[in-house]
């Protein structure tokens, strides 16, 4: 166990990208997007400490057959990420791929509805992507992708915990900085670098915006 819950996380990282030197010169053009459900309470004291808003961001991973934990891949607004080697090793057809994009793709216009009631602008902004931490790290590559089709001045990432090997040269050059706490050799699940990771209700998601 490294934090006590999200928002021991969140506060830890708002502490580091406090003294970011752009951040402070360009704070009054700062966003925090925040992905659901997790990212919540960590982007909600980001934004708390860099005076900005949290907002959130919808992205869904795409699951593999049989193993919906395991992602193959996420969706975010019209940009899907699919890792291509986690694929062939799983020897899943193009049938079974599309299958699971689908899915996602339902699930992620449900999150839209729910979560989506606030609006904000992106073209020129300094966006701060908060997460609980990285696994595969799909969701934070197809992130990327989508917002610098937005036209995004910068793309900062900020997460508590990621696998020693992260990022990968990918992702290295979505992002024009990445923030990090803590890198795990022998990574296995975010979960298990909290003392507590309870489920958050959709609720309780909202009351961080």
């Amino acid at each position: 166990m490294i934090f006590e819950d999200r928002t021991d996380a969140g506060h830890q990282l708002a502490e580091l990208l406090s003294k970011d030197e752009y951040l402070k010169r360009h704070r009054h053009n700062v966003l925090v997007l925040s992905l659901i459900r997790g990212g919540a309470p960590v982007g909600f004291e980001l934004a708390k400490k860099l005076d900005c808003f949290n907002r959130p961001l919808i992205v869904k991973k795409i699951g593999a057959p049989g193993q919906e934990e395991l992602a193959i891949g996420a969706i975010c607004g019209s940009q899907v990420f699919l890792d291509s080697n986690l694929i062939k090793r799983l020897a899943l057809t193009t049938e079974e791929v599309e299958a699971q994009i689908n899915k996602s793709r339902l699930k992620e216009k449900e999150y839209w509805k729910k979560f989506n009631k606030r609006k904000y602008w992106l073209k020129n902004r300094v966006v701060i992507i908060s997460d609980d931490g990285v696994a595969t790290g799909a969701s934070v590559t197809v992130t990327a992708k989508f917002l610098r089709v937005k036209k995004v001045n910068k793309i900062y990432l900020a997460v508590p915990v990621v696998p020693d090997d992260f990022p990968s040269h990918e992702v290295k050059k979505l992002y024009d900085k990445i923030f990090v706490l803590h890198k795990v050799p022998d990574f296995n699940a975010v979960s298990q670098y909290y003392k507590h990771f309870d489920q958050i209700s959709d609720k309780e998601t909202m009351k961080y915006f």
